[in-house]
């Protein structure tokens, strides 16, 4: 079997109607796995049934597909429940609660697979979409004007990190003040996957975002500013890490994995009770990876596989 970890994939944005290439955007995304004609994407997530109920809206999957142009028929999740069970008194180390993890995500119902299969109208759809994003960030470019909508100031129930923003103009005050004092710089927006420097990248989250609200994707995409206090968002930054671990693991086991999610805890520094969390979300990651190909040993090598006990 072919088998291919994780890569950045890219394409032109193209319009439909004249398969003319923009000048201006081009589409990039990073693809977690290649199984022969399946791709593969990891998920961590709080609810299993709920997210295979709205797994087929978006076009995340179309959109890599396009851009391997490869045979990729369908997509293959790996859904996996984020673990509930809390560091506590009990665990003596952290790596006693990792254990507690991998009991707790090997039980029944707690890792699930849902393979989803592409077809030629969702390319189509994808397409459009895709080319719509990149004109509607222009016209607003070209016009000064990113609407907001007030629909998502609290998705996910929370409260969305630029109202601070949003609501200075909406008082006719000025948002610029507050940039300043609550505030600050991100990098240019995925530079690392960006290798045509003469276009500006768009990725699925960027243009999701932009149809969210135009005013969230004006202050995170085209501004560049984030907020002082970083998001301590559980279900993210445990997302994140997991798929740190689960790159690595797949390549070299688990020694590789923990040296690298060493390395994202040194990129992501974090003191006091900040710490205790964070043990435990690095904690959850590496049982995620190491319970993931207890259920999936397929998509690691053989020695990786030998390494959890079910060498293919």
């Amino acid at each position: 079997m072919n088998i291919q970890t994780e890569q950045i994939v890219s394409m032109p944005v193209v319009n439909p109607e004249t398969g003319a290439s923009s000048r201006t955007f081009r589409y990039v995304g990073r693809a977690d796995r290649i199984e022969g004609t399946a791709l593969i994407d990891w998920k961590t997530v709080a609810d299993i049934p709920r997210f295979i109920q709205t797994s087929k809206l978006g076009f995340q999957n179309e959109l890599y597909a396009l851009a391997i142009g490869e045979s990729i028929d369908r997509v293959s999740y790996r859904l996996i429940t984020r673990p509930t069970i809390k560091l506590c008194g009990k665990d003596k180390t952290p790596q006693d609660y990792e254990e507690r993890c991998v009991e707790w995500l090997t039980q029944p119902n707690k890792m699930e697979e849902h393979e989803l299969f592409l077809n030629p109208a969702k390319f189509e759809q994808a397409r459009a979409w895709l080319w719509q994003c990149s004109k509607r960030i222009l016209e607003s470019r070209n016009k000064l004007r990113w609407l907001p909508n007030n629909m998502a100031c609290y998705t996910w129930t929370r409260e969305c990190e630029y109202m601070p923003l949003c609501m200075a103009i909406a008082n006719g005050g000025d948002p610029e003040t507050i940039i300043e004092a609550a505030y600050q710089s991100r990098e240019a927006v995925h530079a690392e996957l960006n290798k045509d420097a003469n276009k500006d990248v768009l990725t699925y989250s960027s243009c999701s975002c932009l149809c969210l609200c135009e005013q969230k994707y004006h202050w995170r995409f085209e501004r560049l500013v984030e907020p002082v206090v970083e998001d301590d968002s559980e279900a993210r930054e445990v997302g994140s890490v997991s798929h740190v671990a689960l790159d690595a693991f797949t390549n070299g086991g688990i020694e590789a994995a923990r040296e690298a999610v060493g390395d994202w805890v040194l990129c992501h520094p974090a003191i006091g009770q900040e710490a205790t969390k964070q043990d435990q979300r690095v904690a959850q990651a590496l049982a995620i990876a190491r319970a993931a190909f207890i259920r999936w040993p397929v998509s690691a090598g053989r020695e990786v596989a030998a390494a959890v006990g079910c060498c293919p």
